[in-house]
């Protein structure tokens, strides 16, 4: 990215939030990434959570960080439904598995990230 698109990015007064799955080196290697670029970008982290592999924790971490109202999140839904629900909520959501997303959702993500199949 440019100088001026950053700049760009810093004036829209941006937030995030990071919706995990679970806990791992993995998702903790990708958070910090995450927190990083968003830091560099003038983008606010407003709620991370980790759902432990529990579809419906996961579910309602979903309605608590859609409460926060953050311009988008980084996550990887356990089922269609969440995933689903924080686009029909018109945020947007940035997947990490584009394989899964693809057949559960028959949705085409924004951007696919990376791979990780349960950590």
């Amino acid at each position: 990215m440019s100088d001026a698109e950053v700049a760009k990015l810093k004036e829209g007064k941006y937030t995030a939030a990071l919706l995990w799955h679970t806990s791992s080196d993995f998702v903790n290697a990708v958070t910090a990434g995450a927190k990083d670029e968003f830091a560099r970008l003038g983008i606010a982290v407003v709620a991370q959570t980790d759902a432990g592999f529990d579809a419906a924790k996961q579910k309602s971490d979903v309605e608590t960080i859609l409460a926060k109202k953050p311009s988008a999140i980084l996550a990887l839904p356990l089922d269609p439904v969440t995933g689903r629900r924080s686009v029909q909520a018109g945020r947007r959501l940035w997947r990490q598995d584009r394989i899964v997303v693809e057949q559960a959702e028959g949705l085409r993500p924004r951007q696919g990230l990376c791979r990780d199949r349960h950590g």
